[in-house]
């Protein structure tokens, strides 16, 4: 399996070519301990690629291997997390060969760190 740095800056990632693999693996390792579900995070983390056809053959690659590994250990019960980001919305809500999931609409809420607030808000009425 590659983990690479492949668009520069300080990413290191699974290479598209190696990620189904990656999340068929551990998804068989949970299904082993019965776990029946997963909530997946900072599904937003590769909008931030600065790299415009790196971070679109990241995201096509990895939502697409993480649905289908959903798809077949978990009955595509999966929780799209930290997802607020179009290109991931438009790609998880479009009409695809794979199911739908759900995506989660909050960004994490800290009610001690007022900071934090607008941002919650912000997020929830998207």
């Amino acid at each position: 399996m590659q983990v690479r740095n492949v668009w520069g800056g300080n990413w290191t990632v699974i290479h598209p070519s190696d990620v189904s693999r990656f999340y068929n693996d551990f998804y068989t390792f949970l299904s082993s301990c019965s776990v029946d579900g997963a909530k997946t995070d900072s599904q937003d983390t590769a909008d931030n690629i600065a790299s415009a056809p790196g971070r679109c053959q990241l995201i096509k690659s990895y939502q697409d291997a993480w649905k289908l590994a959903g798809l077949r250990h978990f009955r595509s019960r999966l929780i799209q997390c930290m997802a607020q980001v179009p290109v991931l919305m438009f790609y998880s809500m479009l009409p695809t060969t794979l199911p739908r999931v759900v995506a989660r609409n909050s960004d994490d809420f800290f009610p001690t760190i007022d900071d934090s607030h607008t941002w919650h808000i912000w997020v929830n009425a998207h």
